[in-house]
């Protein structure tokens, strides 16, 4: 008898051992070719600054800097390769070449853009979806919730830039009346 109990007890302990130390699962990555906004708490070495992000297309971005007081209130749009910075009623137009690498805009625009183009897998740990990727500027990671697939956060080791995503909410275009 004794034989008979030793024999499920070790199988539900050795499945119970072996599913708690799986492996990380490959998921597909959740869609960012789309338009949205979203608010960013930012970590850049040791500076940190919130700003809200609004994505209207690959390169054409909206940012609002709400803090540290240094920048609350800088305004930074990303059109045609072109920077339109406003603050405080100051404003100064920049050709995209004037654009330094890794500059903060071109480091979080530009890992959200090239994830939106990469269809590449997440890896599931945890309760997050890692999707990893390169750009112009780096090894980038970009976070995902499991449980709702939305962008929860940006990591860019190399140039020591972390962001915590949150208020992610796509933008719904209305709808266009046709003539008939």
């Amino acid at each position: 008898m004794r034989k008979y109990l030793t024999i499920p007890t070790a199988i539900l302990i050795s499945a119970v051992f072996f599913t708690a130390c799986k492996p990380s699962e490959k998921q597909k990555r959740p869609d960012l070719n789309l338009l949205y906004t979203c608010k960013a708490d930012i970590l850049w070495g040791e500076t940190e600054a919130e700003a809200e992000f609004k994505r209207l297309g690959n390169g054409d971005w909206d940012i609002n800097f709400t803090g540290p007081d240094t920048l609350s209130g800088l305004t930074v749009s990303f059109r045609d390769g072109t920077a339109h910075c406003e603050m405080n009623g100051v404003s100064a137009d920049i050709a995209g070449e004037n654009i330094p690498d890794g500059s903060l805009f071109d480091l979080v625009c530009g890992a959200l853009d090239s994830g939106a183009n990469d269809t590449g897998d997440c890896i599931a740990d945890e309760n997050l979806l890692i999707g990893k990727g390169h750009n112009q500027n780096g090894d980038y990671e970009l976070l995902f919730t499991a449980d709702t697939m939305e962008l929860c956060g940006i990591k860019i080791p190399d140039s020591e830039l972390e962001a915590v995503i949150e208020d992610f909410q796509p933008i719904e275009l209305p709808p266009v009346e046709t003539a008939e």
